[in-house]
């Protein structure tokens, strides 16, 4: 198996015995129990808002969570899918007030139309990403960064 790649994202009940298993592709393992291991994940709910606050003059439309969504999935460990990622977002009301609020299917939505968004963001740009999706990924790095200093 040498030199293979395989993409993954979230998680799955193995039905065998009923024991959740998630996957972290960034560190290459799995990690089995019936809790997600949050030591790999160091996201909470109020620095994505923060940080989603102070970027959100990077964006172009709602679809711009995706590049969000991407970010915090590939260097911050979010294990959850993107409907959960949304739902969150939808639940922060300072976002609702904002001109692109988050709805329901509009990450998945973003990333069918652009499947560069399924590989790692580091390779976006070789795989056809545009500029605006470059900055909004490198800005949102840096406020992620000064947000975490605070």
């Amino acid at each position: 198996m040498s030199g293979n790649k395989i993409y993954v994202q979230g998680s799955y009940i193995d039905v065998h015995d009923n024991e959740n298993v998630y996957l972290n592709v960034d560190k290459a393992e799995v990690n089995m129990g019936n809790e997600k291991n949050k030591e790999h994940s160091s996201l909470s709910k109020e620095t994505l808002e923060k940080t989603v606050l102070k970027v959100q003059r990077y964006f172009w439309g709602a679809s711009s969570y995706a590049v969000i969504f991407c970010v915090c999935r590939d260097k911050y460990g979010y294990a959850d899918n993107m409907s959960m990622f949304e739902r969150e977002l939808m639940n922060m009301e300072s976002l609702n007030e904002s001109d692109y609020p988050c709805k329901q299917e509009t990450i998945t939505s973003t990333m069918k139309n652009n499947t560069y968004m399924k590989k790692p963001i580091d390779n976006w740009e070789v795989n056809g990403a545009k500029e605006r999706v470059l900055k909004l990924r490198d800005e949102f790095i840096k406020a992620m960064e000064q947000t975490e200093q605070i």
